[in-house]
């Protein structure tokens, strides 16, 4: 583990020891971390079976009108317009399914054009740009990130009457809520933080170990980095005051906001599909931990063992 070390050992503050751990060696490469939101993102309970179910069977039904009386009335034309709708929508799964995502976005502004406020549209092109994003292609990504915020918008209105394809409007204001925090943590992390804390609030996801990984990371790309780099900027080198041991604090703080999260994250992945998680989060827990405790991993399973009992920081 490289650290930049500061002259600042007279500080005698806790924690860092004067020590600040390299950020470029505790943010993972985005290919490492690629699918650890999948089951919170693509978590069944977002989406509506019964809503699925329902527009199949007035798809077929139409599809039947229409062969049985083909006369160009009025409900053959109203017949004609949902079949035609819906068979776009089908498309977008299609496309959606053989990762053709340029393609949805292609369909789904297209869509937009006659209803700008059409929440399924924009619910299928948030998830294509999620989905590109996370596979390392960040094309989409601010498409994607004004697609969710127009979605939270409509949520938050009211006008939101049917959150198809997901389940619920909570659902859908979760799903689009983390979709936009992890679209956000490259380029906005300290909005992404917010976001995340946000949604670790809900009851449903504060058992979810990944959210509090990329919380933990939105802290260490936002806070930790801007303070590290004040710090660097102003006293490297230079005798103590109480301004740069405040700001030492400050720095401190954040780590040990991280380390909680982190161990939350660990901490939480017991179930055998949350392997993954603790695989990738554990390993980053520790080269922190020791960095604040001498080289020394003593102490952090029982860290880990009743960080679920606290607060979070």
């Amino acid at each position: 583990m490289l650290l930049i070390r500061f002259r600042v050992d007279s500080l005698g503050s806790r924690g860092f020891c004067g020590r600040v751990v390299h950020s470029k060696n505790l943010l993972k490469k985005k290919q490492e971390v690629d699918g650890l939101l999948h089951r919170a993102i693509s978590n069944s309970k977002f989406h509506s079976l019964k809503f699925l179910e329902q527009q199949k069977v007035a798809y077929e039904t139409a599809r039947e009108y229409l062969q049985k009386f083909p006369a160009d009335d009025q409900n053959a034309q109203a017949m004609r317009k949902f079949v035609a709708a819906y068979e776009k929508l089908l498309e977008l799964d299609r496309l959606l399914k053989a990762r053709d995502y340029a393609k949805v976005l292609e369909l789904g502004r297209e869509r937009l054009t006659v209803e700008p406020a059409n929440f399924f549209v924009l619910t299928k092109m948030v998830e294509a740009g999620f989905n590109s994003a996370q596979a390392g292609d960040t094309t989409f990504r601010a498409d994607a990130i004004v697609f969710a915020r127009k979605a939270l918008e409509l949520l938050d209105s009211g006008k939101v009457k049917d959150p198809s394809p997901l389940a619920t409007i909570d659902a859908a204001r979760a799903f689009h809520n983390i979709a936009l925090a992890t679209l956000l943590l490259d380029t906005s992390p300290d909005e992404a933080g917010t976001i995340f804390l946000k949604v670790l609030q809900l009851d449903e996801y504060k058992k979810e170990p990944s959210l509090y990984y990329y919380f933990g990371r939105a802290l260490l790309k936002g806070d930790y980095q801007r303070l590290t780099s004040e710090f660097k900027q102003k006293y490297e080198g230079k005798a103590a005051t109480p301004d740069s041991k405040a700001l030492l604090e400050q720095v401190n703080h954040v780590v040990e906001r991280i380390v909680d999260a982190y161990a939350r994250a660990v901490a939480l992945s017991t179930a055998p599909e949350q392997e993954a998680t603790r695989n990738q989060v554990l390993p980053q827990l520790t080269a922190i931990y020791k960095v604040l405790h001498n080289n020394s991993d003593a102490g952090l399973p029982e860290l880990i063992g009743s960080v679920l009992a606290k607060p979070m920081l």
